[in-house]
């Protein structure tokens, strides 16, 4: 008898669901509103949202805004807490827009409208804007965020399912559009205390469609001079050095990251050069993983994010092996999604087999954004080559309209009278099923 198959989609929802108060966790809507808090003890979120500002990307004018943005960058940086507290303030009244909208226009030249005066600054924060991305990403949950989340939801409803579709004879396919480790975090716990005694929990080696050979040691305690209160932080040095990872056989959990992950550090071109997604990558290059000392993820928090120095020993080469490195991210444009480095390619392969595979698909928190376009149309083509309907279709959200999910019945090639639809939220959903279940 084959076993049974379950597809997971997830969006950013899921991890703004928990979220713990005074640690926001943005969305694409609010992230310029919500970054904006974390400005003024960070130094290189309050860079990025400046520079979006200098490049003229919003389609709002907002003159203080934009008069503030130049003051707090550059060689004469006023970064006194009234001028950031300001900038901070005058970037939460802006009308919230897209955060894929704005990088969008940081890439296309055709759409600059500017001044002789302004060229040269909106065109070098335009041309950084990608990479800038990536940097206060990686702070705002390397740093600021953490593991400092409510866990309940996810991890109830982690447990649910594995319970009902147990590991021995169902395969659990998560794939994730979020960049944090929040769900990597969760599925690496409760697989490994939901999986049979002779069955391989989840593990990192194996567990993300692609082999992972390296792993960099659990990070020493340093201070982070931007962070108030006397706090300290786990973060790499300018300098790594990697260690060969066990490699586990593959179990029947399985998370696919097609826009990269906070974990997943790789190697850069040989030249150095930057594209759509930001610095350009070898397309060969081996992916290394920071985690502890118990192999649990954790997050890369190197001094210089931009560009950190690992050293490894290949195979074949008896001698320690230098890479310049950083964090692969995609930004959320279709531009930049046209990267595809070889570990990359594996991922979408299988997230073509689990989509046309699929007895039954959860989406929870993704709101299918025209910037996934490369996703709907594997959906559309996998759901094409399906042998039979899906048994199921479940759609966790919070706030949606109707349209939303009559695009969701479409795109899945399901009835709208078979959608099952929450639309309150996980912890709503968590309360009515998994604890009525009980």
């Amino acid at each position: 008898m084959a076993q049974k198959e379950i597809v997971y989609f997830v969006g950013a929802g899921l991890s703004k669901s928990l979220e713990r108060l005074g640690k926001l966790i943005p969305l694409m809507y609010d992230f310029v509103s919500v970054m904006a808090d974390y400005a003024p003890d960070d130094p290189v979120i309050l860079t990025t949202l400046a520079e979006l500002e200098n490049a003229g990307v919003f389609a709002w004018p907002a003159q203080e805004a934009h008069d503030l943005a130049k003051r707090v960058v550059g060689s004469a940086a006023d970064r006194s807490r009234e001028t950031v507290g300001r900038f901070r303030d005058a970037m939460k009244r802006r009308p919230a827009e897209s955060i894929e909208d704005l990088l969008l226009r940081a890439s296309s030249e055709g759409e600059r409208q500017r001044s002789p005066a302004l060229d040269e600054l909106r065109v070098s924060a335009s041309a950084h804007a990608p990479d800038r991305f990536r940097y206060a990403v990686s702070r705002l949950f390397g740093v600021w965020i953490g593991w400092d989340v409510d866990w309940s939801p996810v991890e109830r409803f982690l447990s649910h399912q594995f319970k009902s579709y147990p590991l021995e004879t169902c395969k659990h396919t998560f794939i994730s559009f979020n960049y944090d480790l929040l769900l990597d975090r969760a599925i690496q716990r409760i697989a490994h205390d939901a999986h049979h005694p002779n069955e391989p929990s989840w593990h990192s080696s194996t567990g993300y469609a692609f082999e992972v050979g390296w792993y960099l040691r659990d990070p020493e305690q340093l201070p982070c001079p931007s962070v108030s209160g006397g706090l300290v932080c786990r973060g790499f040095t300018e300098r790594s050095e990697a260690h060969p990872l066990r490699l586990v056989v593959p179990s029947n959990v399985l998370i696919l990251k097609p826009h990269g992950s906070l974990n997943w550090v790789i190697r850069h071109s040989e030249d150095h050069q930057s594209g759509e997604a930001g610095l350009m990558v070898d397309p060969n290059t081996p992916v290394f993983l920071p985690l502890t000392d118990a192999e649990s993820l954790d997050y890369w928090r190197a001094e210089k994010q931009e560009c950190a120095n690992i050293y490894y020993k290949p195979q074949s080469n008896t001698n320690f092996a230098e890479a310049h490195c950083s964090i692969f991210l995609i930004p959320p444009t279709p531009p930049a999604k046209k990267t595809r480095p070889a570990f990359l390619t594996k991922v979408r392969d299988a997230e073509t087999a689990a989509i046309t595979r699929a007895d039954e698909i959860f989406v929870i928190g993704w709101s299918m954004p025209p910037t996934d376009e490369d996703q709907i149309c594997m959906i559309r083509s996998c759901v094409t080559d399906r042998e039979k309907p899906l048994d199921a279709l479940t759609v966790i959200n919070r706030g949606e309209h109707p349209e939303y999910f009559k695009r969701i019945a479409d795109k899945f090639g399901t009835p709208q009278s078979s959608l099952r639809v929450f639309n309150n939220g996980l912890s709503d959903y968590v309360e009515r099923v998994v604890d009525g279940a009980r």
